[in-house]
This record gives structure tokens, C-alpha cells and sequence, in this order.
């Protein structure tokens, strides 16, 4: 499954109580959820970045923008996924690249859009039905946390998606 056993607990959009969060733990976290189900499909997970980074933010929703940019990268990947970690000056960067196909250019200007994909519709293909909110949620997401999320031209295979969110003032 998924679903983080944290992200249960709390509704992202009603929270709003900020704290000061560790993202290199959240990241860890959904790693170890989704190990199992990057392995099944023959794709390496895997996280680089030092710790601590700290960025003052809604726990439960900065862990759903993480596994929400993870999955979308699984979901394109061909045999390796890599989310790093890293603080920037006041910065925080939450970075997803995988060796996939990368986005097209029509699909790069609506990423982050609701509803947006660029699978094809097949309702009766086997798996999980996609429904274009991943990306979306991770940019509403990161924008509620003062943050901007961006596609980065990678120039070659693969993608790369880049959230940048303010440090906390205590770290």
C-alpha cells in the first residue's frame, strides 16, 4: 500500500499548524514504504542529501508532497528513482529524478495542474487507475508552505522535479 501509516492521521488541507520538520526523516520514511513496490517493478529507490534539513511546515502534508513526487517518478521510471535532500542558503530542495522517458513539452507546461497526465486512458489496464492529482497536490502543497515546485530540464532521459521550500528561522 501507499499510504504512510502518518499520513492517515491529520487532514493536509485543514492542518495548518506549522512545526519545525526534519524532511530527510519524511524522505527516509517514504523510501521505506515504497522499497518493496520499486522492487517488485525491477527499479532502484534510492535517497542522497545529508541531514538535518529543517523547514518549518504541516508534517503530514510535506510527507504526502514527498510520496506523491516519489510515486509519479516510480510511476515513469525504467530502473532507478534517486530523491535527494539539500539546503540551499534559506532553501530546502526536495529533488525526484528518475531515468524515464522525462516530460514532453506539452506535458511540462500542465504538470502541476488537476487532472493532468500524459497516460493514456485505459480503464480496463491492469494496476493502480491514475487520475493527473499527484503533481497537482505536491504544488498546492509546497505554494501552502511558501515553496515553488519546477520541472528541470535534464537535456537528456529522464526527469527531474525540484520543490524549494523556506528554512526554518530556529535551524
Amino acid at each position: 500500500m501507499r499510504d504512510l501509516p502518518k499520513a492517515r492521521s491529520a487532514d493536509p488541507r485543514r492542518d495548518t499548524e506549522r512545526v519545525d520538520v526534519e524532511i530527510v526523516s519524511l524522505a527516509d520514511e517514504v523510501i521505506a514504504a515504497l522499497r518493496t513496490e520499486a522492487g517488485d517493478r525491477g527499479i532502484s529507490l534510492e535517497r542522497n542529501g545529508p541531514a538535518p534539513v529543517i523547514v518549518a511546515g504541516v508534517r503530514v502534508s510535506l510527507s504526502r508532497l514527498i510520496l506523491a513526487l516519489t510515486v509519479n517518478a516510480l510511476d515513469h521510471a525504467s530502473s532507478r528513482v534517486v530523491l535527494t535532500v539539500t539546503a540551499h542558503e534559506n532553501q530546502a530542495r526536495i529533488e525526484v529524478s528518475d531515468d524515464g522517458p522525462g516530460f514532453s513539452q506539452g506535458a511540462a507546461r500542465v504538470a502541476f495542474e488537476r487532472f493532468a497526465s500524459s497516460r493514456p486512458v485505459d480503464v480496463d489496464a491492469p494496476g493502480p487507475r491514475h487520475y493527473g492529482l499527484g503533481l497537482a497536490l505536491v504544488a498546492e502543497v509546497a505554494h501552502r508552505h511558501d515553496g515553488s515546485v519546477v520541472i528541470v530540464d535534464t537535456g537528456d532521459v529522464g526527469a527531474l522535479v525540484r520543490v524549494s521550500l523556506p528554512r526554518s528561522s530556529t535551524k
